[in-house]
């Protein structure tokens, strides 16, 4: 799946892309107009520092693309932070690691905003999605946005708009503090 994603986008074989194979290993967004990167250091506070957890049991390569801050730098386009790609999966990440807040109505708009950005990928993608879903029909893609490991949720908005995104978009919405990568 990464030599379709590179054949559409041929600066990723050089830039924006970083690769790991362990079991467990970690994301940060470390903003500043900075693109995500795979965090190494594991004897910090992870959500402190904007980090996400990635499980990839199989230890298969998992390659990371950063979108935000890297391949849509010079867009006009909201885009999500980057995207995983499996050995049978896609998962397009957005870090919302900042939903501390304890009012449900601004967590609820964090995670809808970042959906908006996930779907302005989608769109930019939509091409080379075509063709990965043909080449490899037992893909999983899913949009997921990564949020703290306790934040407000409203389960009803929650199963709305994972419901509304998924009949629009026809992929999956995640919202989790753990990235699976199968």
């Amino acid at each position: 799946m990464i030599d379709e994603i590179t054949g559409a986008f041929p600066m990723l074989r050089d830039h924006c892309r970083e690769d790991d194979f362990k079991a467990i290993f970690y994301i940060s967004d470390p903003g500043g107009g900075l693109p995500c990167t795979i965090v190494e250091d594991t004897d910090n506070d992870f959500f402190a520092e904007g980090c996400v957890t990635v499980l990839n049991p199989r230890e298969h390569t998992v390659h990371l693309i950063a979108i935000d801050q890297c391949l849509t730098r010079d867009m006009a386009i909201k885009s999500c932070d980057c995207i995983l790609v499996g050995y049978q999966s896609l998962v397009f990440l957005e870090l919302k690691l900042n939903i501390t807040t304890t009012r449900l109505k601004n967590a609820d708009d964090t995670r809808e905003g970042g959906l908006f950005q996930i779907a302005q990928t989608f769109n930019l993608f939509e091409p080379v999605l075509s063709k990965i879903s043909k080449k490899y029909p037992d893909v999983i893609i899913v949009a997921q946005i990564a949020t703290p490991p306790v934040s407000p949720k409203s389960n009803a908005t929650y199963n709305l708009i994972r419901s509304a995104f998924g009949e629009k978009y026809g992929y999956d919405y995640i919202d989790s503090h753990e990235v699976l990568i199968s």
